[in-house]
């Protein structure tokens, strides 16, 4: 039978986020602040400082040039294989669906499967939102894993031992007394419909590159982003 460390209730969130605390991410709108850069030839003090605030305003993830991936276009083939490598290292992300506010939840790929899997616990308003087949979205943001993503898709409850044998890990089997034969375990596929997705090539690349296009008064390229259709 299922227990959870945090409450007695078979719906708490915190059972069926099988909860990993997500890294920290880089504060990379900061990293100007170590750039130390003297006047222009012919630039007054006034309208660097004004450039400078411009460029303060700039959000993250910023878009790179030239990296924009619009359906079609045979490069978001590469982009979708970079997704998916990365996204498998990457061990837990957001996830919410009708009638279950977002709960970080760890998530597993399998090879082949175009798919991402869960486990949680029936009775839980995850397990709920799958067996009725319901919209959902997983949201990456992971900085060590050089992966930011917003994924659209549906859950679906599936019964299939050979994936559960193949997903279960020490941090499942915490959850359930009975292990993978736990009568509440609740295995659930995502399938992805579409998703935006950013890939980065972390922090010291992000940084020279910022550092240099503020040098050259450009934008920096950090980065792919675009968007995917599965």
């Amino acid at each position: 039978m299922w227990r959870s460390a945090f409450t007695s209730s078979p719906r708490s969130n915190c059972m069926a986020a099988l909860n990993i605390g997500l890294p920290p991410g880089v504060d990379l709108l900061n990293a100007r602040s170590f750039i130390a850069r003297g006047p222009q030839p012919g630039q007054s003090p006034r309208s660097r400082a004004r450039r400078g605030t411009r460029a303060h305003r700039r959000t993250f993830p910023p878009r790179p040039q030239g990296t924009h991936q619009p359906e079609g276009n045979p490069m978001s083939d590469d982009l979708a294989t970079e997704f998916w490598k990365r996204a498998g290292k990457v061990t837990a992300g957001m996830l919410s669906a009708s009638g279950a506010p977002p709960r970080p939840m760890a998530h597993q790929t399998r090879d082949g499967d175009q798919a991402l899997w869960f486990i949680t616990a029936n009775g839980t308003d995850i397990a709920d939102a799958a067996a009725e087949g319901a919209r959902a979205q997983h949201i990456i943001a992971c900085g060590h894993g050089h992966l930011y993503a917003a994924i659209d898709g549906t859950l679906s409850v599936e019964h299939s031992k050979p994936v559960l044998d193949d997903i279960w890990s020490p941090l499942a089997a915490a959850w359930f007394d009975e292990g993978r034969e736990d009568r509440d375990v609740c295995l659930v596929r995502f399938t992805p419909s579409q998703a935006e997705v950013w890939t980065t090539d972390g922090a010291a690349k992000t940084l020279f590159e910022m550092t240099r296009a503020s040098v050259a008064n450009e934008r920096p390229d950090v980065g792919a982003h675009g968007h995917l259709r599965f």
